[in-house]
């Protein structure tokens, strides 16, 4: 039975984009994620005092 390696690279964020509608991120592959905060219920209702802080990438 023959096998093969796949080799599989990980993308680093380039760069992160917070809006009042939705976090995107620049991925170093040429693609770019954006996701609306109603896609982090938790995060999107919080108060602004209440934001998460720190690097979660």
């Amino acid at each position: 039975m023959a096998t093969s390696l796949v080799r599989i690279e990980v993308p680093n964020a380039l760069n992160v984009e917070v809006s009042e509608e939705r976090l995107t991120v620049e991925l170093s592959d040429g693609r770019t994620l954006s996701v609306p905060w109603s896609g982090f219920p938790a995060w999107y209702m919080l108060p602004p005092q209440s934001e998460p802080t720190g690097n979660s990438l």
